[in-house]
């Protein structure tokens, strides 16, 4: 698949960004790919827009997904459009979404804020307490804004019901659920052997 043919074009780009009445969304002219990131069930890639006149051109991560890749994208879509407005989360800004197709046959792009652009860098060296501590106070807020009246169907499309690991992990026979659990706690005890005296 190319990017730049298949689906990073200035066209569908464009209706990504008028999508959320992005600012100078239809002066698009550009889209460059600066660099393409592996994935197992989506096309992900840094893209440079530029646009037409004396705008500056903006760089942006762009995600495509079709097939079986489509679900995943569409409940990230979900999160950034009913979720992330509800909560000051530390998520990427969205900028815009554009589909096509139905059924099966659906392909979707998704337009986020380009963190590594935006100041912030990955670490090649293990993470601090500080951290994983913000991890966790992150996940703590989450669960205490939602906890008492999250309603479900801003995780579930109801036009597009999908599989609930929940209900399909409660019919896997017992013995498959006992090595599942097993394997859990061993590894708790290993992640709290080797950083939870620095954690408390």
């Amino acid at each position: 698949m190319s990017f730049a043919s298949e689906i990073f074009t200035p066209e569908i780009v464009a209706s990504a960004l008028q999508a959320q009445a992005f600012k100078n969304a239809a002066a698009v002219v550009s889209v460059e790919v600066l660099e393409s990131f592996r994935a197992t069930s989506a096309d992900v890639a840094r893209l440079k827009i530029s646009f037409a006149g004396e705008a500056d051109p903006i760089v942006v991560i762009g995600k495509s997904a079709t097939g079986r890749g489509f679900a995943a994208a569409r409940r990230e879509l979900r999160f950034f459009e009913k979720i992330a407005p509800l909560w000051p989360n530390p998520s990427p800004r969205f900028l815009g979404s554009w589909s096509r197709g139905e059924e099966t046959d659906v392909q979707v792009l998704l337009l986020t804020e380009d963190l590594q652009a935006a100041g912030f860098a990955l670490s090649h060296d293990g993470f601090s307490v500080a951290q994983l501590q913000a991890v966790v106070a992150m996940l703590i807020g989450l669960h205490s804004r939602f906890w008492e009246e999250f309603q479900e169907c801003l995780l579930h499309d109801a036009a597009h019901p999908e599989p609930s690991l929940t209900q399909s992990a409660q019919a896997w026979p017992q013995q498959v659920i006992r090595a599942h659990a097993k394997a859990g706690r061993e590894g708790t005890g290993r992640f709290l052997a080797n950083v939870g005296a620095r954690l408390t």
